[in-house]
C-alpha cells in the first residue's frame, strides 16, 4: 500500500519550474526534509514574535482587564523591537533574501491587521493576539511556497 505524503504542493511547484520527474519520486531529498523541518520550527517563533509586536503596538481593549491584559499593558514598542532580533536572524540565516521578503510582507499584513483590530475593538485581547499568531503562521506557510 502507498504511504501518504504531504509534499503535493512543493512537488507541484517544483514541476512548474520545468521537470515532471519530481512528481514520480516518492523520496524526499535531504534539503527538502531540512527545509520542511525548519519551516515547522520557524512558524511558532514567528507567531509568538507577531503577538509581541501586536502587543507593543496596541493598548489592551478591555477596561476591566483579562487574560492578556498584563502582556499587552507591559509590552512596549521597545520590547517588540528587542523581540525582533532573533526571528530576523533565524529567517535571514536559513532563508536569506527570500525569508526577509516574506517577513517584510508579513509585517505589512500585521500592521494592517492590528490597525483593523484597533479600529473595531480599540486594542488587543487574548483572542486577537491568538488570531495574530495564527494568521501570521498561515501566511508564512503560504508565502513560503509562493515566493
Amino acid at each position: 500500500p502507498e504511504t501518504p505524503h504531504l509534499d503535493s504542493l512543493p512537488d507541484s511547484l517544483r514541476s512548474l519550474q520545468g521537470s515532471l520527474e519530481v512528481l514520480k519520486s516518492d523520496i524526499a531529498g535531504e534539503g527538502e526534509v531540512w527545509g520542511k523541518g525548519l519551516i515547522l520550527i520557524a512558524m511558532p517563533i514567528l507567531g509568538r514574535w507577531f503577538q509581541t509586536l501586536a502587543a507593543g503596538l496596541s493598548p489592551y481593549a478591555r477596561e476591566e482587564g483579562g487574560t492578556a491584559s498584563a502582556l499587552v499593558t507591559h509590552t512596549s514598542l521597545r520590547h517588540s523591537l528587542a523581540a525582533t532580533v532573533f526571528p530576523l536572524l533565524l529567517i535571514g540565516y536559513f532563508y536569506g533574501g527570500r525569508g526577509l521578503i516574506i517577513i517584510s510582507i508579513l509585517v505589512v499584513c500585521l500592521l494592517g491587521q492590528v490597525a483593523y483590530i484597533k479600529s473595531r475593538i480599540g486594542g488587543m485581547t487574548g483572542d486577537s493576539l491568538g488570531a495574530v499568531s495564527e494568521t501570521s503562521e498561515l501566511l508564512f506557510l503560504m508565502l513560503f511556497y509562493i515566493i
